[in-house]
């Protein structure tokens, strides 16, 4: 059984703080400008939430926060490795790997987020993940080999009009017409586009992979992200249902050996 609770970005800021954890991508500091006393006061209020919902008992000596909870903050503030999942440029989950768990932070709304606990690396990526890149993805097998480069904003702006509106400019870069046309088409007719990022820490730093997946009665595209003259670029391409799969997990296995999971 997975285990779950309701929690804001908040709470969680404040958790994070107290394990000394790391600094949570993608999440912004929601106590900037906060004085020492409203501080405090935000704190006494987190604390009498969390223990009104059973998740800690306040003592006059300490904190006794229930067991499976504080563990799955744990792996939150102490991951080494996080892999975010966004479907449609609309929902979207952070997942923290810890030695033995995956834990899930599903974003409710800009506040809250729902906490998952997935008990093995198996699960979460067999029921989970997987599953949920893979939308509206069918075996249709690549009519083109060859690539070509957008920039991620250009991507971003296709899917939000529909269609691809400087076709001509594209054309002329790659050289192919056939293939910026049957791009367009996809994305006119497109399912889902869904994004993983990986994050690694090595050392003080963190790294990225990542992947956006088109998939479309005209053809699934994978759209890998590079580095071009150091700048940020997708690679994309015709794929086949099971090179989707393949590159979902070659975004991992690019980070694996890289980095050490806490």
């Amino acid at each position: 059984m997975v285990s779950t609770w309701s929690l804001s970005y908040k709470e969680l800021y404040l958790l994070n703080q107290l394990l000394e954890g790391n600094e949570w991508i993608g999440i912004n500091d929601p106590y900037i400008g906060y004085t020492d006393e409203e501080m405090k006061d935000e704190w006494k209020q987190a604390l009498r939430d969390l223990s009104n919902r059973g998740l800690v008992k306040m003592t006059d000596d300490e904190l006794i926060f229930e067991d499976e909870f504080i563990h799955a903050v744990w792996i939150i503030a102490k991951s080494n490795l996080i892999a975010e999942i966004e479907t449609d440029f609309v929902e979207q989950s952070q997942f923290f790997f810890g030695d033995d768990k995956v834990i899930e932070c599903m974003k409710e709304t800009e506040e809250r987020v729902t906490v998952y606990a997935h008990p093995t690396h198996e699960l979460a990526f067999n029921q989970v993940i997987y599953p949920r890149l893979l939308m509206g993805v069918e075996h249709l097998e690549p009519r083109l080999d060859d690539s070509f480069h957008i920039r991620t904003s250009e991507y971003e702006d296709y899917c939000a009009q529909g269609m691809i509106n400087d076709k001509d400019r594209l054309k002329e870069e790659t050289g192919s017409s056939l293939m910026i046309d049957q791009f367009n088409r996809a994305i006119q007719r497109r399912r889902h586009t869904n994004r993983l990022m990986v994050f690694y820490k090595q050392e003080s730093s963190w790294n990225i992979e990542g992947v956006h997946l088109l998939s479309s009665p005209s053809y699934n595209w994978a759209l890998r992200m590079v580095t071009r003259d150091g700048a940020e670029w997708l690679q994309v391409k015709q794929v086949a249902g099971m090179d989707l799969l393949n590159e979902i997990g070659g975004a991992f296995n690019r980070v694996k050996g890289k980095q050490t999971v806490h």
